[in-house]
């Protein structure tokens, strides 16, 4: 499904270029730039099902076992909440590219109704609301009123932590009232290529202070929002099979045998002492020159789960 074109042999080491820059002097800021980023296409290919118009119908994800990054899922406590998003001027495929893209804007949206469902598997369209007002939303289920997505998500803030979605069009005479949202593996296909990015050197003694600032675009080769990033993330990996990076790209940071990461609010930079080790809170311990080190901008409220940057470090002593 994947294809990760890593700077590693299958052994885990690096196999950099002699020419490689010269590591920066401890304290100095690490500037991240375009050349610095990874290359990441994806597409999203959104399940469509026809549905009786002018009526209301059932939600139903007691069949999803696997999410669309193939992670399984307990249907009855995976699901924190359920939503239909309609968009009344955009077609079906112009909204699965802007999720694919992240590039939707409030202004795309008509309708946005949510419930939690608690421990259910299913729930009535009538039973969603804005916020607690109820838009009495069916009379408007007709033919040509736009296009209609069912979003169930781990969470409850809009389009994120997505695990599964539907698109449904209500169509007359259709008697079908179920829009059942199963198993989402394989609706998201993706390619990576960490080959030709530049390598970013850094020194193995602190602090380390990086700066993106100067990013323009995000791995997808979009414009990047900087507003947007609200993490950073360093992995490390003491040895990592190729093939399994190749195929679980956006399991990273499941398989890294080290994970740190911080919460942002604002600004183009941070200062990587802030971060915390998951799983114990420790503090970051620093760079070594031994394993595989990544480093990673998120934006958690994008419903693409990739990150927005993504580059290789290369940890190297002044001496």
């Amino acid at each position: 499904m994947s294809s990760l074109l890593l700077l590693l042999s299958c052994t885990g080491e690096y196999a950099y270029d002699s020419a490689a820059p010269e590591p920066p002097k401890a304290g100095r800021v690490i500037a991240l730039v375009d050349d610095h980023n990874y290359a990441y296409d994806s597409t999203i290919d959104v399940p469509q099902i026809s549905t009786a118009a002018e009526s209301d119908l059932t939600l139903s994800w007691a069949g999803l076992t696997e999410d669309m990054q193939c992670h399984d899922i307990e249907p009855v406590t995976g699901v924190d909440n359920v939503a239909v998003l309609v968009f009344s001027n955009l077609t079906q495929p112009e909204v699965a590219e802007g999720l694919n893209n992240d590039t939707l804007q409030q202004a795309d949206l008509s309708v946005y109704i949510s419930a939690e469902p608690g421990n259910g598997t299913n729930i009535e369209l009538s039973e969603l609301t804005f916020y607690g007002t109820d838009p009495k939303i069916l009379p408007f289920t007709t033919p040509d009123s736009g296009t209609w997505l069912a979003l169930l998500t781990s969470g409850t803030q809009i389009a994120v932590g997505t695990r599964a979605m539907k698109f449904f069009t209500p169509t007359t005479g259709e008697e079908n009232t179920t829009v059942a949202l199963n198993d989402a593996c394989g609706m998201l296909e993706f390619t990576v290529d960490l080959e030709a990015l530049e390598v970013v050197p850094v020194n193995v003694e602190g602090p380390w202070i990086i700066d993106w600032s100067a990013l323009t675009r995000s791995g997808q080769g979009y414009p990047i929002s900087l507003g947007n990033i609200d993490r950073v993330m360093v992995a490390w990996f003491a040895e990592q099979e190729l093939e399994a990076l190749e195929e679980n790209f956006l399991d990273l940071e499941l398989r890294a045998d080290r994970l740190w990461s911080m919460a942002l609010d604002g600004g183009a930079g941070a200062e990587l002492e802030g971060l915390t080790e998951s799983g114990t809170d420790a503090p970051f311990d620093g760079f070594t020159e031994d394993g595989l080190w990544m480093l990673a901008l998120r934006c958690s409220t994008c419903p693409n789960p990739a990150p927005q940057f993504l580059t290789v470090v290369r940890p190297l002593s002044a001496d």
